[in-house]
Protein backbone atom coordinates (compact mmCIF):
# COMPACT_ATOMS: atom_id res chain seq x y z
CA UNK A 1 0.00 0.00 0.00
CA UNK A 2 1.22 3.51 -0.84
CA UNK A 3 1.10 6.18 1.64
CA UNK A 4 -0.28 9.07 -0.40
CA UNK A 5 0.09 11.55 2.33
CA UNK A 6 3.75 11.77 2.16
CA UNK A 7 3.33 12.55 -2.10
CA UNK A 8 0.82 15.18 -1.63
CA UNK A 9 2.88 16.79 0.90
CA UNK A 10 5.67 16.59 -1.09
CA UNK A 11 3.76 17.97 -4.16
CA UNK A 12 2.37 20.72 -1.83
CA UNK A 13 5.91 21.31 -0.83
CA UNK A 14 7.26 21.88 -4.82
CA UNK A 15 4.10 24.09 -5.27
CA UNK A 16 4.50 26.06 -2.21
CA UNK A 17 8.61 26.52 -3.20
CA UNK A 18 7.89 27.37 -7.07
CA UNK A 19 5.68 30.23 -5.97
CA UNK A 20 7.70 31.54 -3.39
CA UNK A 21 10.52 31.45 -6.10
CA UNK A 22 7.93 33.18 -8.65
CA UNK A 23 6.63 36.24 -6.12
CA UNK A 24 10.23 36.96 -5.31
CA UNK A 25 11.62 37.04 -8.95
CA UNK A 26 8.36 39.32 -9.83
CA UNK A 27 9.00 41.68 -6.71
CA UNK A 28 12.69 42.02 -7.25
CA UNK A 29 11.55 43.18 -10.93
CA UNK A 30 8.72 45.53 -9.09
CA UNK A 31 11.38 47.43 -6.79
CA UNK A 32 13.60 48.46 -9.47
CA UNK A 33 10.37 49.46 -11.60
CA UNK A 34 9.39 51.50 -8.25
CA UNK A 35 12.73 52.85 -7.78
CA UNK A 36 13.46 54.29 -11.41
CA UNK A 37 10.01 55.58 -10.78
CA UNK A 38 10.62 57.81 -7.81
CA UNK A 39 14.03 58.61 -9.40
CA UNK A 40 12.71 60.20 -11.90
CA UNK A 41 9.93 61.82 -9.91
CA UNK A 42 12.39 63.44 -7.34
CA UNK A 43 13.70 65.22 -10.72
CA UNK A 44 10.67 66.25 -12.11
CA UNK A 45 11.58 64.86 -15.73
CA UNK A 46 9.08 63.09 -17.98
CA UNK A 47 8.66 59.71 -17.67
CA UNK A 48 7.85 58.40 -21.34
CA UNK A 49 9.05 59.32 -24.81
CA UNK A 50 7.92 58.78 -29.12
CA UNK A 51 8.42 54.65 -28.39
CA UNK A 52 7.68 52.17 -26.06
CA UNK A 53 10.76 49.64 -27.17
CA UNK A 54 13.44 48.76 -25.26
CA UNK A 55 16.75 50.08 -26.75
CA UNK A 56 15.38 52.78 -28.92
CA UNK A 57 16.86 56.31 -28.02
CA UNK A 58 13.32 58.13 -27.70
CA UNK A 59 11.62 55.93 -25.33
CA UNK A 60 12.08 58.38 -22.88
CA UNK A 61 13.63 58.62 -19.23
CA UNK A 62 11.62 55.13 -17.72
CA UNK A 63 13.02 52.44 -20.19
CA UNK A 64 16.18 54.52 -20.85
CA UNK A 65 17.18 54.44 -17.42
CA UNK A 66 15.71 50.62 -16.90
CA UNK A 67 17.92 49.91 -19.94
CA UNK A 68 20.89 51.31 -18.53
CA UNK A 69 20.40 49.73 -15.27
CA UNK A 70 20.56 46.17 -17.54
CA UNK A 71 23.92 47.04 -18.25
CA UNK A 72 25.48 46.25 -14.92
CA UNK A 73 22.85 44.69 -13.34
CA UNK A 74 22.11 40.79 -14.64
CA UNK A 75 19.15 40.29 -13.04
CA UNK A 76 17.85 43.31 -15.16
CA UNK A 77 19.25 42.46 -18.33
CA UNK A 78 18.17 38.73 -17.86
CA UNK A 79 14.52 40.26 -17.34
CA UNK A 80 14.46 42.88 -20.41
CA UNK A 81 15.93 40.17 -22.82
CA UNK A 82 13.05 37.44 -21.59
CA UNK A 83 10.37 40.12 -21.42
CA UNK A 84 11.09 43.73 -22.55
CA UNK A 85 9.74 44.28 -26.26
CA UNK A 86 6.89 41.39 -25.71
CA UNK A 87 3.22 42.21 -27.71
CA UNK A 88 0.54 43.49 -25.45
CA UNK A 89 -0.61 40.35 -23.08
CA UNK A 90 2.55 39.56 -21.81
CA UNK A 91 3.49 39.98 -18.20
CA UNK A 92 6.08 42.16 -17.71
CA UNK A 93 5.89 44.78 -15.28
CA UNK A 94 7.67 47.55 -17.10
CA UNK A 95 4.21 48.05 -19.46
CA UNK A 96 3.23 51.66 -19.24
CA UNK A 97 0.03 49.94 -17.50
CA UNK A 98 2.16 48.81 -14.08
CA UNK A 99 3.49 51.86 -14.94
CA UNK A 100 0.54 54.00 -14.35
CA UNK A 101 -0.84 51.68 -11.59
CA UNK A 102 2.67 52.43 -9.99
CA UNK A 103 2.33 56.37 -10.40
CA UNK A 104 -1.22 55.91 -8.92
CA UNK A 105 -0.12 53.85 -5.63
CA UNK A 106 2.75 56.63 -4.78
CA UNK A 107 0.76 59.48 -5.67
CA UNK A 108 -1.95 58.09 -3.23
CA UNK A 109 1.18 57.74 -0.40
CA UNK A 110 2.24 61.57 -1.17
CA UNK A 111 -1.42 62.41 -0.76
CA UNK A 112 -2.30 61.03 2.20
CA UNK A 113 1.42 62.46 3.72
CA UNK A 114 0.58 65.32 2.79
CA UNK A 115 -3.05 66.00 4.03
CA UNK A 116 -1.98 64.34 7.71
CA UNK A 117 1.10 66.76 7.70
CA UNK A 118 -2.01 69.96 6.85
CA UNK A 119 -4.13 68.03 9.25
CA UNK A 120 -1.92 68.72 11.78
CA UNK A 121 -1.43 72.11 10.86
CA UNK A 122 -5.01 72.78 10.89
CA UNK A 123 -5.05 75.85 8.67
CA UNK A 124 -4.25 76.24 5.35
CA UNK A 125 -4.88 78.47 2.15
CA UNK A 126 -5.35 77.52 -1.49
CA UNK A 127 -3.89 78.81 -4.78
CA UNK A 128 -6.04 77.73 -7.89
CA UNK A 129 -5.18 78.69 -11.42
CA UNK A 130 -6.00 77.19 -14.73
CA UNK A 131 -4.87 76.89 -18.44
CA UNK A 132 -5.25 74.89 -21.33
CA UNK A 133 -3.23 71.63 -21.52
CA UNK A 134 -1.54 70.75 -25.14
CA UNK A 135 -4.65 68.85 -25.99
CA UNK A 136 -5.99 71.94 -25.43
CA UNK A 137 -7.93 70.82 -22.59
CA UNK A 138 -8.10 72.89 -19.80
CA UNK A 139 -6.83 72.38 -16.78
CA UNK A 140 -7.45 74.08 -13.04
CA UNK A 141 -4.32 73.37 -11.26
CA UNK A 142 -4.84 73.30 -7.07
CA UNK A 143 -1.75 73.89 -4.88
CA UNK A 144 -2.40 74.04 -0.85
CA UNK A 145 -0.19 76.31 1.33
CA UNK A 146 0.54 75.47 5.12
CA UNK A 147 2.83 75.99 8.03
CA UNK A 148 4.55 72.54 9.47
CA UNK A 149 6.66 73.10 13.22
CA UNK A 150 9.84 73.97 11.13
CA UNK A 151 8.93 75.48 7.25
CA UNK A 152 6.01 76.98 5.12
CA UNK A 153 5.06 74.42 2.51
CA UNK A 154 3.41 75.10 -1.00
CA UNK A 155 2.15 71.29 -2.21
CA UNK A 156 0.66 70.46 -5.74
CA UNK A 157 -2.59 68.62 -4.87
CA UNK A 158 -4.05 68.32 -7.71
CA UNK A 159 -4.20 69.08 -11.58
CA UNK A 160 -8.23 68.45 -13.17
CA UNK A 161 -10.04 68.93 -15.97
CA UNK A 162 -12.68 71.76 -16.18
CA UNK A 163 -15.86 72.21 -18.04
CA UNK A 164 -15.40 76.18 -18.15
CA UNK A 165 -14.19 78.97 -15.92
CA UNK A 166 -16.89 79.71 -13.98
CA UNK A 167 -16.50 80.09 -10.13
CA UNK A 168 -19.17 77.25 -9.33
CA UNK A 169 -17.34 75.22 -11.51
CA UNK A 170 -13.92 75.92 -10.30
CA UNK A 171 -15.14 76.02 -6.36
CA UNK A 172 -16.69 72.30 -7.48
CA UNK A 173 -13.12 70.91 -8.25
CA UNK A 174 -11.76 72.07 -5.35
CA UNK A 175 -14.80 71.04 -2.91
CA UNK A 176 -14.63 67.47 -4.45
CA UNK A 177 -10.93 67.27 -3.57
CA UNK A 178 -11.11 68.81 0.05
CA UNK A 179 -13.93 66.15 0.30
CA UNK A 180 -11.86 63.06 -0.99
CA UNK A 181 -8.86 64.00 0.89
CA UNK A 182 -10.69 64.81 4.23
CA UNK A 183 -9.73 68.67 4.82
CA UNK A 184 -12.06 70.97 5.91
CA UNK A 185 -12.81 73.91 4.00
CA UNK A 186 -13.88 75.81 6.97
CA UNK A 187 -10.11 75.60 7.77
CA UNK A 188 -9.11 77.49 4.76
CA UNK A 189 -7.55 80.94 5.69
CA UNK A 190 -6.28 82.22 2.13
CA UNK A 191 -8.10 81.98 -1.10
CA UNK A 192 -6.14 83.04 -4.49
CA UNK A 193 -7.69 82.51 -7.87
CA UNK A 194 -6.97 83.02 -11.66
CA UNK A 195 -9.33 82.68 -14.91
CA UNK A 196 -12.41 82.78 -12.79
CA UNK A 197 -15.56 84.73 -13.61
CA UNK A 198 -19.31 83.94 -12.60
Amino acid sequence: MVDTTDTTRSVNTELCRQISIETEYWFNVLKRVVSVIKFIAARGLPYRGDSEIIGNNNNGNYLGILGLISEYDPFSKNHLEEFGNKEKGHLSYISKTIFNEVILLLKTNVMHYITNEIKISKYYSIIMDSTPELSKVDQVTIVIRYCTKSDVQERLLESEPIENHTGQSIYDVLEKLLSNVGLNIEDCRGQSYDNAYE
